[in-house]
């Protein structure tokens, strides 16, 4: 059954990223402004972070889980090739339950994921080909009823 492309439910914005030593710092505005001791997981929004390499993946989960209190950490996690398929399946079924708000990915998210309720599909530098841009951010708001948003932080 071919849906069509029409994703009237997904906003597409494109930014020059500030932070090129830490880039993830750039995203930090999309958690919510106020994290303290007593936020939920359920209101850091399900977000997909693309990056270029494994290196930056890792960076960005660090930095990530340094910004937040300890009890929101276990909500960010990495994903790439270098995972075994049993810590992927974890990651993604995780990811889909809302335990894991926040993955830090390469390419290898790319074609695994269909988690319906993905708010922001976020790329860190220009990826190989516009058809990588668009399969990461056809990540985002797959339901088609979550709003989506996608960026590009270049």
């Amino acid at each position: 059954i071919d849906v069509g492309a029409d994703r009237p439910n997904l906003f597409f914005h494109t930014r020059v990223l500030q932070n090129t030593d830490n880039p993830v710092l750039d995203a930090l505005n999309l958690l919510p402004a106020h994290i303290d001791d007593s936020t939920p997981h359920e209101d850091v929004p399900k977000c997909l972070f693309y990056f270029n390499s494994e290196g930056a993946c890792r960076d960005a989960v660090d930095t990530l889980r340094k910004c937040l209190p300890d009890h929101l950490r276990d909500c960010v996690y990495p994903f790439s090739s270098d995972m075994s398929e049993t810590g992927k399946q974890k990651c993604w079924d995780r990811f889909g339950e809302g335990i894991i708000r926040i993955v830090c990915a390469t390419d290898a998210a790319g074609m695994g994921c269909s988690i319906p309720d993905v708010k922001y599909s976020v790329i860190f530098g220009l990826p190989s080909s516009l058809s990588v841009v668009i399969q990461r951010w056809g990540r985002a708001g797959r339901d088609r009823t979550t709003p989506g948003v996608c960026l590009l932080l270049v």
